[in-house]
């Protein structure tokens, strides 16, 4: 009777120390789409695995003896089809599950869409609830997924409960040939549909607990969605990115990665991405939180607006990345950055061969500000600023930077309209061309330079004056700074070192002596040609349109020639 006792003693000992194992380390099920079995039972090693997914969370969720949600599902090779319960798989509620090849994997998974929408959801239905659920995929390629009305085609997350929080972690994973649905077209409109090829996520606006995406040594490629691969509708988010590829990519808008919340990008390339409207690559929108993209390469990407990158109100650091032969059919051959609070900071940046109508390189408008130290520009190319597109009350900073042999019609290197820009040392702007302003087209902005060398710019047509409709001119500058009097009479001030100062907004007038002033002489003229009523009428005029009576007796006065004032003075 002793030894019956003590070895039912023993018995539970060992069967607890197994629950606890368990408890501490998680679940471990095998799945083989091949040899495995839809047996309630099945998964607990690879001799009596599950045959898919679904049956494999339906043997976990039924074990008497597991008291955890941290689950392992360890995929023998092979390919996991949709049609055959591999989608729809709700993940919302468990703690800690890891889905990836088993250690015995030889030539590896792929997960087959079958043009099935989402393969992975995580829904919550209700602000009354909360969840903090992590998920990881480890080297899986999925395939043939598509994004329908709601978007997502591989992973859809919408949540509603104000602390539930998602922590999605992507390792060595490929995504390839995922796209809409074919209801859904690609077009210039704003997408409002089919977002997010292989992602969509979105939250309550009473949600404030933040979920997180990373992603690293991942590729995503040849996939096409009514906008981005990636589509992030929330602010309570925090993305991160490294180490990944994102190739041939297609879309109506951001055919990679659409955010309204942080992104953090590290040594990732983004090439041959294209779009219709905005955002080649990327489109981030996020207002309230930073952004960073450090030692990436973003190549040969195109789009409406932002060849590779559009940013709109938001702060964006880029660091040690570079932009080859983006291009854009309006502005920012790549990167477009609009809006009074988009914020822009460069270090150790190159922008090489980018074209656009505005912009070469980038354009920014509506406010905003930016920084550029230790950046380069070269042979970039634009109708308007070959280099930099620069309008709308934009202020910003150049320190130990280059503009090198870019092109345009108006502004060779930088077209400058409404903004305040400030040139401190270690600056070369050389080797650009344009028609007017080799260098800068500046109109209604004021420029500070000090510290910048500016050689071998050219004008090939103006010299970088421009006669006054009522006579007058610029005093050109040996700098190719094109002092532009559009919109009429607001000129560029130019201020900084004694070499600057003065470059644009004084008139060149030949101050023949005379013992009349110039508005006494032009005075005259108008009382011998027309009378006090006529006078009366064109000073009305003249106030009428905001000029000064001092620069339009002076218009006047250039207007005459040299005889005709030396007769005057005879009279």
């Amino acid at each position: 009777m002793k030894l019956i006792n003590y070895l039912l003693i023993v018995t539970l000992v060992v069967v607890c120390n197994v629950g606890l194992l368990v408890k501490s380390q998680g679940v471990q099920i095998w799945i083989d789409p091949i040899q495995g079995t839809d047996l309630i039972t099945c998964g607990s090693n690879a001799t009596s695995a599950c045959n898919s997914l679904y049956t494999a969370f339906e043997s976990f969720k039924n074990s008497s003896n597991v008291n955890t949600t941290s689950v392992m599902f360890h995929l023998a090779d092979g390919t996991y089809y949709a049609s055959k319960n591999n989608s729809n798989i709700e993940l919302l509620g468990y703690q800690n599950i890891v889905i990836q090849p088993s250690p015995e994997s030889t030539v590896g998974v792929v997960w087959d869409g079958e043009s099935v929408s989402s393969l992975f959801t995580m829904i919550e239905a209700t602000n009354e609830t909360s969840y903090q659920t992590s998920v990881t995929m480890n080297k899986i390629t999925f395939t043939n997924s598509f994004s329908n009305t709601t978007g997502g085609g591989i992973f859809y997350i919408s949540l509603q409960g104000n602390q539930t929080s998602v922590t999605l972690t992507i390792n060595e994973c490929t995504f390839t040939s995922n796209t809409l649905d074919n209801s859904t077209t690609i077009d210039n409109n704003y997408p409002s549909k089919g977002l997010g090829s292989v992602l969509f996520f979105e939250s309550g606006d009473n949600v404030t607990a933040v979920s997180t995406l990373s992603i690293s040594k991942s590729v995503f490629t040849r996939s096409i969605a009514r906008s981005a691969i990636i589509f992030i509708d929330s602010e309570q988010m925090s993305t991160s990115i490294t180490d990944s590829e994102f190739t041939l990519n297609y879309g109506s808008s951001a055919s990679c990665l659409f955010s309204y919340s942080a992104v953090n990008i590290n040594q990732t390339i983004f090439q041959n991405n294209k779009v219709m409207a905005d955002g080649g690559a990327l489109y981030l929108n996020s207002v309230m939180s930073p952004n960073s993209i450090y030692q990436s390469t973003f190549t040969d990407n195109q789009a409406g607006n932002g060849g590779a990158i559009l940013i709109r109100d938001a702060y964006l650091q880029l660091k040690e990345t570079t932009f080859n032969r983006n291009s854009a059919k309006v502005r920012g051959g790549s990167i477009h950055a609009i809006g009074d609070t988009c914020n822009l900071v460069f270090n150790d940046c190159t922008f090489n061969n980018s074209v656009a109508s505005t912009g070469g390189a980038i354009a920014q408008e509506s406010g905003g500000s930016f920084q550029f130290s230790t950046t380069e520009f070269l042979n970039n190319e634009a109708i308007q600023g070959g280099s930099l597109y620069l309008t709308l009350q934009v202020e910003g900073t150049f320190q130990s930077t280059s503009i090198l042999f870019s092109n345009a019609d108006q502004g060779g290197a930088i077209y400058a309209s409404d903004v305040k820009l400030t040139f401190l040392s270690g600056n070369q702007i050389s080797n650009n061309i344009a028609q007017n302003g080799g260098s800068v087209f500046c109109s209604a902005s004021v420029l500070n330079i000090t510290g910048t060398l500016f050689q071998n710019n050219t004008d090939t047509l103006t010299s970088s004056s421009e006669e006054k409709e009522t006579g007058g001119k610029i005093i050109p500058n040996d700098a190719n700074i094109y002092c532009s009097l559009t919109p009429s009479f607001t000129f560029c001030t130019v201020v900084g070192e004694d070499q600057y100062t003065g470059y644009c907004g004084e008139e060149d007038i030949d101050q023949k002596k005379s013992g009349l002033s110039a508005g006494a002489i032009a005075g005259i003229v108008i009382g011998s040609i027309a009378g006090a009523a006529i006078l009366a009428f064109g000073l009305g005029f003249v106030i009428t349109s905001k000029v000064s009576i001092k620069s339009y007796f002076r218009a006047l006065r250039d207007d005459m020639t040299h005889e005709e004032i030396n007769n005057d003075d005879d009279e």
